[in-house]
C-alpha cells in the first residue's frame, strides 16, 4: 500500500500530459516532457540526499538532456 500515492501521482501526471498534448502543440509539449529526467534528478537530490549519491556525471547528463529538449523547442 505504500506505493498507492506514487501511482496516483503518476496517473495524474499522465492526465496532465495528455491534456497538454490535446491543447498545445506537440513541438512545444514534447520537449517540456523530455525534462522529466532533470526533475527526477532534482527531486532525488532533495528527497534521498542521504542514501542516493548524485555525481557530476549524472548532473552533466541531465543538463545535456534538457539542453537538447530546449534546442528542439527553439528550432520549431
Amino acid at each position: 500500500m505504500p506505493f498507492a500515492p506514487v501511482g496516483v501521482a503518476l496517473a495524474g501526471g499522465y492526465v496532465c500530459l495528455l491534456e497538454a498534448l490535446s491543447r498545445g502543440r506537440v513541438s512545444v509539449v514534447a520537449p517540456l516532457n523530455a525534462t522529466q529526467s532533470l526533475w527526477a534528478v532534482a527531486f532525488v537530490a532533495i528527497v534521498l540526499r542521504a542514501t542516493e549519491a548524485i555525481g557530476p556525471r549524472l548532473v552533466v547528463t541531465s543538463v545535456l538532456i534538457v539542453a537538447g529538449g530546449a534546442l528542439i523547442g527553439i528550432a520549431r
